[in-house]
Formats: C-alpha cells, sequence, structure tokens
C-alpha cells in the first residue's frame, strides 16, 4: 500500500461514528429568551429538549408527545 493511502485510510477510520443521524426532530421555537430559558431549565423538559440557541428547543419526535405535557405544566402549551 502506498505511504500517502495509510493516513487517509486512519483518518476515514476516526471520522466514521464522529457524527451521526439521531433521527427526526421537531423544532420549537420560543416568543423569547426568556421563556425558552424556563422550558429549558425545567427537570422534567431537559431530559426531552436540547436548547438550541436562544429561542429554540430540538425535541426528538418519540418525546414530542412527553414535551408538550411537561412545557404545559410550566404553563406553556405549545402550539
Amino acid at each position: 500500500m502506498p505511504d500517502t493511502v495509510a493516513p487517509l485510510r486512519a483518518d476515514a477510520a476516526r471520522r466514521v461514528g464522529a457524527a451521526r443521524d439521531l433521527g427526526p426532530v421537531h423544532l420549537i421555537e420560543c416568543a423569547d429568551a426568556a421563556t425558552c430559558a424556563l422550558l429549558a431549565g425545567g427537570q422534567r423538559v431537559r431530559a426531552l429538549a436540547t436548547r438550541l440557541g436562544d429561542h429554540h428547543l430540538a425535541v426528538p419526535a418519540d418525546k414530542l408527545d412527553r414535551f408538550r405535557k411537561a412545557a404545559l405544566a410550566l404553563g406553556h402549551p405549545i402550539t
């Protein structure tokens, strides 16, 4: 094998699994940063969503129903 191929193969092997598709998610947009912080800070919501910046939360599709219930319990129905 040529000397240039070994580093290329090693780099490709290192990159496998460095990024992966976790499946469909719902992007929840909050009206303001305070609402997003309130939702993201809720104990039940933390396990169901990931905060993406100041105004957005990512919720896996299989957790959406539980997220909606948790958000409603915090006084924020998701429409």
